[in-house]
This record gives C-alpha cells, structure tokens and sequence, in this order.
C-alpha cells in the first residue's frame, strides 16, 4: 500500500541519492524511447505537417 510515510522516505531517498536516481531515469526513458521509437517518430512527423499545413493555411488569411 502507498501511503504518506513511504512517500515522504520515496523523496528522502531520491534527495539523497539524487545522481543516482537521475542516472535510474534516464536509463528507463532510453529503454522507453527505443520500445516506443516507431510510434514516436510517426507522431512527430505527423504533427510536423499538421503544423506546416497550418502555416500555409494562416498565410493564405494574411493575404486576402
């Protein structure tokens, strides 16, 4: 069960060890970014066009 006590260690521990933890973290976002690489880059391409439609799109109102 998760509670207010082992929180309040959680954080101690994390302030304590804090480059340890910070060298935890980036290893699971590494781990995390390579599991999910595909579906990451899909979704910033996509949203890379969306935002140059856009642009085209408040070009095309800037004129008229």
């Amino acid at each position: 069960m998760y509670d207010d006590k082992h929180k309040i260690s959680i954080y101690k521990w994390r302030e304590n060890n804090k480059e340890m933890y910070n060298c935890y973290c980036a290893e699971q976002m590494r781990k995390h970014y390579l599991t999910n690489k595909e579906a990451k880059l899909k979704k910033n391409s996509i949203r890379y066009y969306e935002k140059q439609e856009f642009r085209k799109f408040l070009n095309i109102l800037i004129d008229i």
